[in-house]
This record gives C-alpha cells, structure tokens and sequence, in this order.
C-alpha cells in the first residue's frame, strides 16, 4: 500500500500547479446550486408540488447530491481509455506495481483534495442559505460520508470496468457519452432516483449520487439494506474489473517505440 502513495501524491501536486483553476472549479458546485434554489424557490411561491419534497427538502438533497456529484472521478477513467489506444500503458505493465492498484491511488489523491476544497467552499453556502438548509445530525453525517466513500468506489469500478472493454473494441467513446448522461440521470444527479420508475430505481447508479444524498438529510431508514446492496454491487464490479482486466492483457497489442 505504502508504494502506491507516491501516485497519489503526484495527482495533488498536479492540481496545486494551476491553483486558478481549482478556485474556478469550484463554480461546477455553487452555479448549479444556485440555479436549483432561485427556480424551486419561484415555482413553491406558487402552488407548486415535486413528488414528497417541499423546498427545504429539496434543496438540500441538491446541496448533497451536487456535492457527491462534483466530488467523483470523472475523466480520470477516459484517459485510461487513451493509455490503452496509444499503448503508453506498456510502459507502466513492464514495471513491479499493480496497474489497477497505482490507477487507483492517482484518481483518489486528487479526488480527496477536490472533496475538500469542495467542502470548504459549501461551508458559506450552508451559513448564507442555513433558513432553506436542513442541517444533518451527527450519525447522519458520519453516515453521509461512509457511503459517499462506497459511493466514489463504485463510480471507479464502473468507469474502470468501462474503460477496459478498450482492450476489445477499441475506443468506447460512444458508450461513454451514454454512460455519463445515464449516470447523471438514474444516479440522482438530475432528478432524486425516487421520482423515478420502480424499474430504474434498483440499478447501481442511485449508490453514487441519491443514496448519500438522502442519508446525509436523514431521510434513508434502511440503511443496513442500502450498505448490504451498495456492498454487493461494488464486489460484483471488483470482480468484473478484474476479469476485463485478466482478459484484455492476454490479447492486448500496442506497436510503435
């Protein structure tokens, strides 16, 4: 484990390099909240329903799941794609380290300073709005983070496990632009998955974004059913990682110096 802090080490100082754009990232959390509060807050002026939510609610599901969404790995997983296609990737295989293991540990570093410098910057929205804010509990919060956490590895092992069907058709560049609108979707990111369809809402993609976000307000009750399912998906995805990862290096050709 020791051996594979340098990766993440290495991803923290690459954001550190351009401190501008970490500072105007930030807008990718506090734009769209605020768009979500001044239109909710014109439509409950009227008479305006949204599923069970009244506005409190609803903005601060938002203010969570905008938060979860901003906090996981996001491109991270398409350059691996490009690693593949080039075959920079060799360079990395001929060299004593578990690939996945140091992929890893590069996505995470930098995804732990977003989240923090995310959550720094959501501590003066919650005091400026705190009259529309609900404010968890103590145990919901350290809940909030414990599938927040399950929630980013599942999010790695999809793209991950996405990424690796590079070694069979290429470039899945296609797929990955569905991917991305359907995880925004049926992940909660756009519209809470409870709103949704029976049928959509068991699918692993609400563990990402809706699931914290609801147990950060402390609206999830079964919450040892949610972690045992949300457990399951990512040992299935851990699986299915492994075996992309198994197959596609046993076929896998890269030419060129």
């Amino acid at each position: 484990m020791k051996k594979y802090l340098p990766f993440a080490s290495v991803s923290v100082k690459e954001l550190f390099r351009w401190r501008a754009n970490v500072i105007l990232q930030t807008t990718m959390f506090h734009l769209p909240l605020l768009g979500y509060f001044f239109f909710f807050k014109l439509l409950y002026a009227g008479n305006f329903q949204f599923g069970n939510y009244n506005f409190k609610e609803l903005f601060t599901y938002y203010f969570w799941a905008l938060l979860a969404y901003s906090t996981m790995p996001s491109t991270g997983s398409y350059e691996l794609v490009e690693q593949i296609k080039s075959g920079v990737i060799i360079h990395y295989l001929s060299k004593p380290i578990n690939f996945v293991h140091s992929w890893i540990a590069l996505t995470t570093g930098g995804t732990i300073t977003w989240s923090l410098f995310f959550g720094l910057s959501a501590v003066p929205v919650i005091f400026f709005l705190k009259n529309y804010f609900i404010l968890p509990k103590i145990e919901n919060l350290a809940l909030g983070i414990v599938f927040l956490s399950l929630g980013y590895i599942l999010s790695l092992l999809l793209g991950l496990s996405l990424s690796f069907t590079a070694f069979f058709v290429g470039d899945p560049f296609g797929v990955y632009d569905i991917y991305w609108m359907t995880i925004g979707l049926l992940g909660g990111a756009i519209i809470p998955v409870d709103l949704l369809p029976k049928g959509l809402q068991y699918l692993p993609f609400r563990y990402i974004y809706f699931t914290p976000a609801k147990v950060f307000t402390g609206a999830t009750h079964n919450i040892l059913q949610e972690l045992t399912i949300c457990v399951s998906y990512i040992i299935f995805f851990g699986f299915l990682v492994q075996l992309l990862w198994t197959k596609g290096l046993k076929r896998y050709e890269a030419f060129g110096g």
